[in-house]
């Protein structure tokens, strides 16, 4: 794991940048995914789309993981992962950020232990 701390300003800004490369990326292609998935077959849409989408840029993802940790990530990667649980359906109508974020969360764990589905 990478020393956090010791990262300057302009390292922060091209984490920004490369989060929001991947998310553009992952937005398009699970918008894509998910309008083209059969009726009920939303979540396995939204892990294609991340799975696809993560193979095609492997490198960005590489360092994103990375730093996946640090602050500057914390607040893009939580809406990445409202993007994921609303795109799957697993977020309710009433449901808080807080557990949209959790429930995508868990969705993009579920792929990165197991990457012998694809």
């Amino acid at each position: 794991m990478a020393a956090h701390g010791d990262i300057g300003q302009e390292s922060i800004q091209t984490l920004l940048e490369l989060q929001h490369r991947w998310h553009a990326a992952l937005s398009d292609r699970v918008e894509e995914y998910v309008e083209a998935a059969p009726p009920g077959e939303k979540q396995e849409a939204v892990r294609a789309a991340y799975r696809d989408t993560a193979s095609e840029h492997r490198a960005l993802r590489v360092v994103l993981d990375e730093f996946a940790h640090h602050p500057a990530l914390a607040l893009p990667r939580r809406w990445e992962h409202i993007l994921l649980a609303d795109a799957a359906g697993v977020r309710g109508p009433f449901s808080r950020n807080r557990d949209a974020a959790a429930a995508g969360a868990m969705l993009v764990s579920d792929l990165r232990e197991a990457p012998s589905r694809r």
